[in-house]
């Protein structure tokens, strides 16, 4: 089984520092486009994904926010209340007698 050789970064030198630069095998793929009309626009097929995407925006935004408030109160009680029913400041919230089970 024998690997291919990967081509080595090149090293520029200063009096200070060195930059090292990886090869880039990407670029040898890149392929351009002379003819405009022919050519794909990134841009209109993002926006054309974002319209077909923002009817469902709200509920995500509902989703996300309702995590973030439930991590949020989480945090709170773990640092109010560390022991859970043990804490003592857990005494003065509810009236009645509580049982660990």
């Amino acid at each position: 089984m024998s690997q291919a050789k990967l081509p080595k970064p090149s090293v520029t030198t200063y009096a200070d520092h060195e930059v090292i630069t990886p090869p880039n095998p990407l670029r040898a793929r890149v392929s351009r486009v002379n003819d405009p009309k022919a050519a794909d626009d990134p841009v209109a097929r993002a926006e054309a994904a974002l319209a077909q995407l923002s009817s469902e925006f709200s509920t995500w935004m509902d989703e996300e926010c309702e995590q973030l408030d439930r991590a949020r109160r989480e945090e709170i009680l773990k640092r109010e209340y560390p022991k859970g029913i043990g804490s003592p400041h857990f005494k003065n919230l509810v009236k009645v007698p509580l049982y660990d089970y």
